[in-house]
């Protein structure tokens, strides 16, 4: 027996936490969406060796998104690869 999988990312998303199969409410569910779409946030501060600021701080986000594979029938994340 094979076990259908099914690939999920950020323009192919499932809804989290739902049933994989809706006839098995109790089965495995789609992952969130952490597994492949996730915002990091830097913060930067200029100081010199006394403590003191020097240069305004700086913030920036990167979003880095992946495509995973979920086995249909465990609910497993499989496989994953940049996206």
């Amino acid at each position: 027996m094979k076990h259908r999988l099914t690939p999920v990312n950020p323009t192919d998303p499932q809804t989290p936490g739902t049933p994989i199969n809706p006839d098995e409410p109790d089965g495995p569910k789609w992952p969130t969406s952490t597994n492949y779409d996730k915002t990091v946030n830097e913060t930067i501060s200029y100081v010199n060796q006394n403590g003191h600021v020097v240069a305004k701080q700086h913030t920036d986000s990167v979003n880095f998104t992946r495509t995973v594979v979920v086995d249909n029938v465990t609910g497993e994340v499989i496989t994953s690869g940049a996206g």
